[in-house]
């Protein structure tokens, strides 16, 4: 039960985030029907209007902060966290480089949760942990945050649940390479 309310409030966490996007606004055609796109929820689309604004605007952070959010509605974790941390690049401003950091917390987190199902415990410690130290940077950046706090928090709870499957699964490990022993005597 505990862990269908910390999946129903990640999903919710998530679903505000999305919900709170607000779209880069720059005059470019291709951003403008990007942005059109997300606001329709069609994310394929929006991306190749913001692969082509990219392409004419290879230094405008905005255009890769909403590419990477594009990315990550597709579920295309990996090339949403590369889009991002473009996006978290000076000359940036603060506020796109705190949401761009809350973003990579949000693909990561992802990353360690599929990791989780499949039970490779290490590395969804790993993503666990980068994915708080991703909310940490976006609460330096805009201190008082309550979806990057929270979500940390949710980060931090996961990866104590994790040590503690990885320690179980451990333990069990050990006894049974203990009760092997014991029977090859």
């Amino acid at each position: 039960m505990k862990r269908a309310i910390l999946g129903f409030l990640c999903v919710w966490s998530v679903a505000s985030s999305a919900a709170a996007w607000e779209p880069f606004v720059v005059e470019n055609g291709e951003v403008a029907d990007g942005n059109e796109r997300m606001a329709a929820q069609d994310a394929q689309t929006a991306l190749s209007h913001y692969d082509q604004a990219a392409r004419a605007l290879p230094n405008e952070p905005g255009v890769h902060l909403d590419r990477g959010l594009a990315l990550l509605e597709s579920g295309q974790l990996d090339e949403a966290i590369e889009a991002f941390e473009r996006a978290s690049q000076p000359p940036a401003s603060r506020e796109i480089r705190a949401d761009a950091h809350y973003d990579i917390g949000i693909a990561q987190y992802r990353q360690a949760d599929a990791a989780a199902t499949e039970e490779n415990h290490e590395e969804a410690q790993r993503l666990f942990r980068e994915a708080a130290d991703s909310f940490r940077q976006s609460l330096r950046m805009r201190p008082g945050n309550a979806d990057a706090g929270w979500n940390l928090e949710l980060a931090l709870r996961r990866l104590r649940e994790q040590e503690e499957q990885q320690d179980q699964q451990d333990q069990q490990e050990q006894q049974q390479d203990q009760q092997d022993q014991q029977q090859d005597e």
